[in-house]
C-alpha cells in the first residue's frame, strides 16, 4: 500500500503543473481515484520521503503571509530527472521485485553452496578414511619386512622367529 501511494504520486508528479503541497494534493484529488482516499498527513510524509530518496525536489522560498503580514516559507515540488527514470522504470513496485528476485537468486546459491560443501566434506572423509587404511596397510607392511607379525587370535605383534 505505501509503495503505491509513492508511485502513484511519482505518476501524478510527472504529468502534473502545480508545484506547492495545497495545490498538489488539491488537483490530486480530482485526478487520482486512488490518491483522493490518501490523507493529508500521509500525502505529505510521501512527498517528503520522495524528497529524500531524491525523487523529488523541494524548493523552499521565504515570502510574506499576505492575511497576517508575517515572514513564512513556501516549499515547492518538483520531479527530478531520477524520479522521472524511476517511475519511467516501475518505480518502488518494480524496485521490491527486482530486489525479491536477488534475493530469492542469493538464496538458491546459498543453498547450492551448501550442498556442495556437503559434497565436499563426505569427499574429504573418504580420502581421510582412504589414507588411514593405506597407512595402515603400508605400517603392516614395514612390520612384515622386518619379520614382525600380527597374531589374529591374541590380537599381538609377534617376531617371527628365524
Amino acid at each position: 500500500m505505501e509503495l503505491k501511494i509513492l508511485d502513484e504520486i511519482l505518476k501524478y508528479l510527472l504529468i502534473t503543473e502545480h508545484d506547492t503541497f495545497a495545490f498538489i494534493k488539491n488537483d490530486a484529488n480530482k485526478k487520482s481515484d486512488f490518491l483522493k482516499d490518501i490523507d493529508n498527513s500521509t500525502f505529505y510524509s510521501a512527498l517528503l520521503k520522495l524528497v529524500k530518496d531524491g525523487y523529488v525536489n523541494q524548493n523552499s522560498k521565504n515570502t510574506t503571509d499576505p492575511i497576517f503580514n508575517s515572514p513564512r516559507t513556501d516549499n515547492y515540488y518538483y520531479i527530478s530527472f531520477e524520479g522521472m527514470f524511476f517511475i519511467k522504470n516501475g518505480g518502488y513496485h518494480q524496485a521490491t521485485l527486482e530486489a525479491q528476485r536477488k534475493e530469492n537468486e542469493y538464496d538458491a546459491l546459498k543453498s547450492e553452496q551448501q550442498k556442495q560443501a556437503v559434497s565436499l566434506l563426505r569427499l574429504n572423509l573418504w580420502l581421510v578414511f582412504g589414507a588411514v587404511v593405506v597407512a595402515i596397510d603400508s605400517i603392516l607392511n614395514i612390520l612384515h619386512f622386518f619379520g614382525v607379525y600380527f597374531d589374529t587370535s591374541n590380537f599381538l605383534f609377534c617376531i617371527k622367529p628365524t
